[in-house]
C-alpha cells in the first residue's frame, strides 16, 4: 500500500458520530423509552426534523396500545353483555392503534419490507446487543 502524502492526510475526512435524536419535551415518561429504544437501534442520522413528528406519534400509538392490551386482559373472561360490548369497542381501538403503529412504522422505514438495500446495510452494521423495541415490553 503506498504511502500518502501530508496533503492528502490532511485532507482526509473523519466521520465523528452525531449524538440520538432526544425524546421531545412532550413525550410521557413511557412514550420517551419508546422514543429511545426505537432511536438506539437505528444510525443516528436515521431521524431527522423531517421525521421526528411521525416517530413521536408511533411512540404515543405503541403506549396507547399497550395500555389497551391491558384493559383488555383485565376483562378477559368476565361475562354479561355490558362486558361483551366494552370488550368489542377496546378490541376496536386496540385494532386501529396496532394499524396505526404499521402504517407509521413503515413510513418510518422501520419495518422489513420498507427498508431499501442501502439502509438495511447500514442498519445491520449499526445494530447494537439488546432486545427489540418490541422485546422491551414484552414482560
Amino acid at each position: 500500500m503506498p504511502r500518502q502524502s501530508a496533503e492528502a492526510a490532511a485532507t482526509e475526512v473523519v466521520a465523528v458520530p452525531s449524538p440520538k435524536v432526544a425524546p421531545p419535551d412532550d413525550l410521557t415518561e413511557e412514550q420517551a423509552t419508546v422514543w429511545r429504544s426505537i432511536t438506539a437501534r437505528l444510525p443516528s442520522t436515521w431521524f431527522g426534523s423531517d421525521n421526528t413528528p411521525v416517530l413521536r406519534e408511533l411512540c404515543r400509538h405503541v403506549v396507547y396500545s399497550r395500555q389497551l392490551a391491558g384493559e383488555l386482559d383485565s376483562i378477559r373472561g368476565k361475562s354479561g353483555p355490558a362486558n361483551r360490548k366494552l370488550m368489542l369497542s377496546l378490541l376496536r381501538a386496540h385494532a386501529l392503534q396496532s394499524n396505526r403503529i404499521a402504517d407509521l412504522s413503515t413510513r418510518l422505514r422501520l419495518t422489513n419490507q420498507s427498508v431499501d438495500r442501502d439502509k438495511a446495510a447500514t442498519l445491520r452494521k449499526s445494530e447494537v446487543d439488546g432486545p427489540k423495541p418490541w422485546e422491551d415490553f414484552a414482560n
